[in-house]
């Protein structure tokens, strides 16, 4: 089977409530402020901190079989040429980070969580340690988006 049939298949089954399985990939928007290098092309361990405010449960990222990376780029609120990080959902697992779907308001259906990473433990020099892998070993760097606003344009 080729690899647009699969993709497909899994794009057209679920409900956002099954289990995330390996051959998946998420999503995590990345800001242009959790951005680093000259050029701006390297995505900080930053970006992979959970928020204080709003991931208590878990690192929030999006399945890729729900949402496309520019639609997560330019989800409200909107911001000046966000990047997009990918993550291959196996290699999560290699690193014994689990994947939770997490599909209910206000994020919905292809919403997920890594929850081994949450607002609780983010200061941890273990949790450190694994923002700094996701950053610059495991994401892929997508973007930067144009959402539509004059001053995102790249």
């Amino acid at each position: 089977m080729g690899r647009a049939v699969i993709q497909a298949l899994i794009t057209t089954s679920g409900d956002g409530t099954e289990a995330v399985r390996p051959e998946e990939t998420i999503l995590r928007r990345v800001l242009e402020s959790n951005m680093e290098g000259a050029r701006r092309d390297r995505i900080s361990p930053r970006a992979f901190k959970p928020r204080a405010e709003k991931d208590k449960d878990g690192l929030s990222c999006f399945r890729e079989k729900y949402h496309d990376p520019a639609s997560v780029a330019c989800a409200p609120p909107d911001f000046v040429r966000p990047r997009v990080a990918r993550l291959r959902v196996r290699e999560l697992f290699e690193l014994k980070l689990s994947v939770r779907a997490d599909p209910f308001e206000p994020n919905g259906v292809g919403h997920c969580l890594i929850p081994e990473l949450t607002s609780l433990n983010r200061s941890e020099s273990w949790a450190g340690d694994l923002h700094v892998r996701l950053a610059h070993e495991l994401s892929e760097c997508l973007g930067p988006f144009n959402c539509g606003d004059e001053k995102s344009a790249a």
